[in-house]
């Protein structure tokens, strides 16, 4: 099953999916998201006439993507989450940051204010 807004592209908004498909129609679909059992869908991340992927950079990552992902820049996981090292007991502990935290530690990063380095003295 695919997300309404996730129907068409363009911005355009759909009130109905009878305005864009009808029951029955074949289409071609991307998968977006794996969480749990629930998958996410895109029709307007795919050309319906070609099946041309139109966001090759937006799709599921391999176990092997994210682990490389991990190693990569270990401070930080693929799924929104970063890693706080307490240096007194040696622990890593996970927090999970809001939207308004993740976008505020974008902006002081872009700023120069913090370093990513600066993150893992956070306990």
């Amino acid at each position: 099953m695919v997300h309404i807004s996730a129907l068409r592209s363009g911005g355009v908004r759909v009130n109905h999916p009878r305005e864009v498909v009808t029951r029955g129609q074949k289409v071609k679909v991307k998968v977006m998201t794996v969480a749990g059992n629930r998958i996410g869908l895109s029709m307007k991340d795919v050309n319906q006439e070609t099946g041309e992927d139109l966001t090759p950079h937006l799709r599921v990552k391999t176990a092997e993507e994210i682990k490389e992902e991990e190693a990569r820049n270990p401070l930080r996981s693929a799924y929104g989450e970063v890693k706080v090292i307490d240096d007194s007991d040696n622990n890593v502990k996970i927090k999970r940051l809001s939207s308004p935290e993740k976008w505020e530690i974008k902006q002081l990063i872009a700023s120069g204010v913090l370093s990513i380095n600066n993150l893992c003295k956070v306990a």
